[in-house]
Parts: C-alpha cells; sequence; structure tokens
C-alpha cells in the first residue's frame, strides 16, 4: 500500500479512527493492535486517546499472532468481543448494534448478499481455543469452524462487512464508490 493501512483515508479520517469513532458509538472499549510502523500510527491516531493500543512484537508471524496480543491484553470481566481488521473501516454503527443483540453462545457473525464478513464477535469462554493456537501454523479459522454449529449469522444491509483491501487498485475502487 506504500503506507499503513490504519492510517488511509476514509472521509477525513485513518481507517482506525474511523473503526475506534464507529465501535465506542456502540459502548464498546476498543483495542487496536499494531504491528509495524507501531509508533507511527500511535502519533497520528486522532482517537488514540479513545482505546488501547497493543503492540504486537512479531505480527510477521500473522494475523492470530495480532488476535491473541489483543486477547491477552483484554480485561478479564470482558463478556465478549469483536474482531475486526483495520480495512474494513466502512462497517456501520447499526451492523454492531445487531451483532450485540444477536446473542448467541459462541460467535456471532453478519451477512451481506449470503457472504460473511466483519466484525466477527465471540464469546470471552472461546479466548482461551484462540490463545491455545500456533500462530506459525494455526489461523483463527481453526477456532471459528471448531463452533460452526453453534454460530449465529446476522443478515445486514452493509456491503463493508465485505472489505478487504490489500492493495492501492483495491483502496481506489472500493473507495470511488463510497467516497464523495
Amino acid at each position: 500500500m506504500g503506507e499503513p493501512k490504519a492510517l488511509l483515508d476514509f472521509n477525513g479520517d485513518t481507517f482506525a479512527d474511523r473503526l475506534i469513532g464507529t465501535f465506542r458509538s456502540c459502548s464498546v472499549e476498543v483495542s487496536v493492535v499494531v504491528g509495524a510502523d507501531a509508533e507511527r500510527i500511535a502519533t497520528q491516531m486522532a482517537r488514540r486517546v479513545e482505546c488501547s493500543l497493543v503492540v504486537n512484537p512479531n505480527p510477521e508471524v500473522g494475523q492470530l499472532s495480532s488476535l491473541q496480543c489483543g486477547l491477552r491484553a483484554a480485561p478479564g470481566d470482558s463478556e465478549g468481543f469483536f474482531v475486526i481488521p483495520v480495512d474494513c473501516p466502512g462497517v456501520r454503527s447499526t451492523t454492531i448494534q445487531l451483532l450485540q443483540r444477536a446473542g448467541g453462545d459462541s460467535f456471532v457473525v453478519p451477512r451481506y448478499g449470503g457472504r460473511r464478513g466483519h466484525p466477527v464477535g465471540f464469546r470471552s469462554r472461546i479466548a482461551a481455543e484462540f490463545l491455545g493456537l500456533d500462530p506459525a501454523r494455526e489461523t483463527a479459522r481453526t477456532v471459528v469452524h471448531r463452533h460452526r454449529d453453534t454460530t449465529v449469522y446476522v443478515d445486514v444491509d452493509d456491503p463493508a462487512i465485505l472489505w478487504d483491501i490489500d492493495d492501492r487498485q483495491e483502496y481506489l475502487r472500493t473507495f470511488r464508490s463510497v467516497l464523495p
């Protein structure tokens, strides 16, 4: 991308700031896990004081290692968690509110047009399963698939749950249709 995804622009906010604001508007405590460019991201986040910043010392190991860092840093009395990659900054607060109300015993996952997306919510009792995985050999999907029979799917009118912006062309293509 040429710069950290967390700092890309979304209607005048960075991706990270937009997500922090959206989740905070739903009364969700926010932790942002950063790896490479952690100091730069922290200093450029306008909403830095509204979240906990967690540094993944080994981001090259993969996304699961970042999830594990975030879970280790979470308060012990958390009822559950949402996980969302930073490249889904357009997720609506109404989507998060629907997921909060959905309940479920393990996972709650939004769907748009029959496709699953983010944020994925899960109960705190599931955290130990994620922490028990080897991030060099496994992915979070291992745990998600274990609980697919008890996962609650919530159909939402929010195409941003499907965003996956991995390169400059995808960024421009995605935002050409949603930015003014």
